[in-house]
């Protein structure tokens, strides 16, 4: 197709690369990226535009490995095609290179801000065209956002002209690009910091409130609207405390939003007690239909759900300073939890009460402790309330997902009798889940094929929610602890029994093995000795299933066993330690590779609980040597900070021989860890800190050579990584 004379051939062609990165795991983007180079220059514009096309798809889709492997190629390459004269073309530039900016790790941004600024600013100063305009101002946007702290030497340049732009750019046709300046201005205020953002702020604030009261229209359509909202959020983000004197100014209009929106719905229009109220004739199926109809999604909504949204990010980001709106936002919450006519209100709603109890919580409030509690039963009361008439699974699961959030928070507070209460709903709610995913079955079995997908996805949903029920039980026994026993002995003889029969779904596995991993952890063999025996079986059975998800669940429940049963674990530490490496063998499967590697990743983090916890027991050399030739860990950051100091430490304490070997052969292994986990989620200041010690120690001496020879194969992010930890 790219060879055919005919222009649309070669669109299509190329259209059709560029969905490679979303659909297609590729190691080497080189052959797709060298066909699009090509293009660049094409005399049709719409092959240019389709060129420039699969750039900023891959770069979106196969971010951040894209971005580190060809920026040095890919940027001066876009940077040189804004000569292009038609403006369509060159808004897709721009975007291309927003995305391709977009997703660089912070590490590789400081040599581009200042070309990218020369290039990019005078199109949005200077540019004929709103559409070119706009697209270069959100490269700006996204240039401060991936730099981060790296962009502090020219956010005041830049800030003034696109001040200026936000007070001044006030007629109709310029408000997209003004919402954008808004943007802007508050993304370099995150990336910088507060310290360099404050001198900007009060007139910042000042011209988001004029355009509040004074520029916004009342029709739905003004784009400036979402931007200013947006806006007020990351200010918060970027200021914490010091935004607390402009909550005043901001939060009562978002009380009144919600609560006009919640108060003046017709919420008895339409029939909708109809749908509302139990209905012998109907099914349950029927009854989430009605709901769906008359589940309003109107302009006044969606205002709603964003003022809620901003609401939630005040709480969680301000925490005690916004105790003195606690009172008020907990009255207007509250009723938008009971807000029947849209689920969206009601989950976000509920996604705020445990953050209030948060608020509380971090607050000095002389009675703080009675009034937690106070709070707790009335938001647990007012949820438990609502799941009981909710039919929607998604916002049944927001709601339970709530209930753990409040409980967490409050820790230890219920009487053995109100806990037994709350047991007892629990227990009655997954009796209804499970009833509602018997009628999908039989349903699926009766319904034309047009009607399978919609109850097999009603039936997943279900046992989405059982998996989202173990998190809350999990949390009754992480709080609770010897008062759930009897909620532990109707799980172990009414539940786990069933969902752990064969043939069973792999989501009802999953939900099993969530419940086991939650009584190891958290109520240890101390509690339950009976259980142990049983509990520690099922896990073991599962640790070698073919699905990842259930694999990591089981494998992450023999660490447990490791660390909370040191006596018990020496009968089955020989099984469990052959499961492990067993996983290690396990091809990956149809599952997402996300899900393969967090199972993986359970596989080395067990190896290394069992080495810590029983090293007088095992043989540390061999089980060592195999954890270290499978580190790093790629996905889960709890897992990786533990598994990921405990390396450092073992270097730093004089064992490094045992995974480096006497010649220390290891040391190439060790070098590529530390290069591809520095300055990543992987990682943290402490452990960087012990990073640093360990590649010193080793950069002198005998070791030096090796190490040169090591930071050679790398690539040049991983050498500035190495560099930099070399100098702190």
């Amino acid at each position: 197709m790219l060879a055919n004379e005919d222009w649309r051939f070669r669109y299509i062609g190329l259209m059709s690369l560029s969905q490679l990165g979303e659909h297609v795991e590729l190691n080497d983007m080189t052959p797709v990226i060298e066909i699009a180079s090509k293009y660049f220059k094409d005399p049709h514009s719409k092959i240019r535009w389709a060129a420039f096309h699969i750039i900023g798809m891959v770069a979106g889709d196969c971010q951040p490995e894209f971005q580190t492997r060809f920026h040095q190629s890919i940027i001066p390459a876009l940077l040189q095609s804004t000569e292009e004269l038609v403006p369509r073309v060159l808004s897709h530039v721009l975007s291309c290179l927003q995305n391709f900016v977009e997703g660089m790790p912070e590490e590789c941004t400081p040599p581009y801000i200042e070309p990218i600024l020369n290039t990019v600013f005078p199109i949005v100063q200077n540019g004929k065209f709103k559409i070119v305009r706009e697209s270069g101002l959100t490269v700006i946007s996204s240039l401060a956002e991936a730099s981060k702290t790296n962009f502090r030497p020219y956010y005041e340049k830049c800030i003034p002209y696109i001040y200026e732009m936000m007070k001044t750019y006030n007629k109709k046709e310029q408000k997209q690009i003004r919402g954008q300046s808004i943007e802007c201005i508050t993304l370099i205020g995150n990336a910088v910091g507060k310290e360099y953002f404050a001198k900007f702020v009060p007139e910042v604030v000042q011209t988001l409130l004029d355009i509040t009261k004074n520029d916004i229209s009342a029709d739905g359509t003004d784009p400036q609207r979402s931007y200013v909202l947006s806006g007020w959020q990351r200010i918060c983000v970027t200021l914490g405390e010091d935004f607390i004197p402009y909550l005043d100014l901001i939060l009562p209009s978002l009380l009144k939003l919600v609560e006009d929106v919640i108060g003046n719905a017709p919420q008895e229009d339409n029939d909708y007690s109809e749908y509302t109220m139990p209905e012998e004739k109907k099914t349950k199926k029927e009854r989430m239909d009605d709901i769906h109809r008359v589940n309003y999604n109107t302009f006044d909504h969606e205002e709603a759900e964003t003022a809620i949204n901003m609401i939630l990010v005040f709480i969680n980001e301000l925490k005690k300073g916004f105790i003195p709106y606690v009172e008020k936002t907990t009255e207007i919450i509250l009723k938008a939890v009971t807000y029947t006519i849209n689920n969206n209100i009601r989950e976000r709603a509920a996604n705020c009460l445990p953050l209030l109890l948060e608020a509380v919580k971090e607050s000095n409030y002389e009675f703080k402790d009675q009034v937690l509690v106070k709070m707790a039963h009335m938001f647990i009361g007012s949820l438990w309330q609502e799941v009981q008439k909710e039919f929607d699974p998604d916002t049944i699961m927001a709601q339970v997902v709530a209930l753990r959030n409040c409980i967490d928070v409050c820790g230890r507070f219920m009487t053995q009798q109100e806990l037994d209460d709350l047991s007892s709903k629990i227990l009655k709610l997954l009796a209804e889940s499970d009833k509602r995913k018997t009628e999908m079955k039989d349903m699926r079995q009766l319904d034309e094929d047009e009607e399978d997908n919609h109850t097999k996805t009603l039936e997943q949903e279900e046992e989405e929610l059982h998996i989202g029920i173990a998190d809350l039980i999990g949390v009754l026994f992480k709080t609770h602890k010897e008062m759930t026993i009897p909620l532990v002995n109707i799980l172990y003889t009414q539940v786990l029994t069933k969902v752990l029969q064969p043939n069973m779904s792999d989501k009802l596995y999953k939900f099993g093995l969530y419940l086991i991993d939650d009584m190891i952890e958290f109520l240890g063999i101390e509690l339950i000795p009976e259980l142990w025996k049983e509990l520690s079986q099922v896990i073991i059975n599962f640790a070698n299933h073919k699905t990842s998800e259930l694999r990591q669940a089981a494998l992450y429940g023999i660490g447990l066993l490791a660390q909370k049963s040191p006596a018990a674990f020496g009968d089955i530490a020989d099984v469990c330690i052959q499961k492990v490496v067993d996983s290690f063998k396990i091809p990956k499967g149809n599952e997402a590779e996300k899900l393969y590697q967090y199972s993986l990743d359970n596989s080395i983090a067990t190896l290394g609980k069992i080495m810590d916890s029983h090293s007088n027991k095992v043989n540390v050399p061999v089980l060592a040597k195999l954890w270290f030739t499978h580190l790093p860990l790629k996905k889960d950051k709890p897992e990786a900070h533990q598994q990921h100091e405990m390396l450092m430490d073992i270097l730093l304490k004089g064992n490094a021989s045992m995974l480096l070997g006497e010649n220390g052969e290891g040391i190439g292994h060790l070098i590529k860890i530390i290069a591809q986990i520095t300055d990543t989620k992987l990682s943290n200041d402490k452990i960087q800190a012990k990073m640093s010690q360990v590649l010193k120690s080793l950069a002198q001496g005998p070791t030096q050579a090796l190490v040169e020879k090591a930071v050679v194969g790398l690539s040049e992010l991983q050498k500035t990584r190495i560099a930099s930890l070399l100098k702190m």
